[in-house]
């Protein structure tokens, strides 16, 4: 299956294949995705994402990866005499892209499995992509990074407890923040 993405502008030709296979513009990764009430949790190479895709009006939605949103256009099948159209749509008007959300996010765990480590403390101030905790599931030591910075409201669970999938783990408030509307 083919799909043509159009995020902020950019872009990407995904191509889904069998067993945990796909490409974005011909880079291959393996991938799981699962539905978890309303979100999703996306691993790429290994690594977890919370993605939560809001009403779509026709082949437009808001995207959320990991607190961040982005206004995507999706085309199913944007195919002409075997290559793919690279065009965005006619009326496709490109959004800025935010940097943190305007509410809290929840981290949750991608797999369930052991917390062996927190690298935070409530109250902690982290940048985007610090690591905040360390999760061992199927003999894997999951990095799980803060999907924005901002500060630790809260702590859910201490390390040595097993987990469950999508069981909260942190809250992190941002430090300020947009929405998808694409607004300055």
């Amino acid at each position: 299956m083919r799909w043509t993405i159009f995020i902020d502008g950019e872009v990407f030709e995904i191509e889904i294949g069998a067993e945990g296979r796909a490409s974005v513009n011909q880079q291959p990764y393996e991938v799981d995705l699962k539905a978890v009430g309303g979100q999703y949790s996306l691993l790429i190479d290994h690594r977890s994402y919370e993605v939560h895709v809001s009403e779509s009006v026709g082949d437009a939605c808001c995207v959320t990866v990991e607190g961040q949103p982005f206004q995507a256009r999706l085309q199913r099948g944007a195919r002409a005499n075997g290559r793919a159209q690279l065009g965005p749509p006619d009326d496709y008007v490109p959004s800025r892209r935010a940097r943190t959300p305007s509410t809290s996010v929840e981290m949750r765990a991608p797999l369930p499995g052991l917390l062996i480590e927190l690298h935070v403390s409530e109250g902690d101030n982290v940048e985007e992509e610090d690591v905040v905790a360390i999760l061992e599931s199927m003999k894997m030591n999951l990095e799980l990074r803060a999907p924005h910075g901002g500060a630790v409201r809260e702590l859910r669970v201490l390390p040595g407890r097993r987990v469950s999938q999508d069981e909260v783990l942190a809250i992190i408030d941002p430090n300020g923040g947009s929405h998808c509307d694409g607004a300055d």
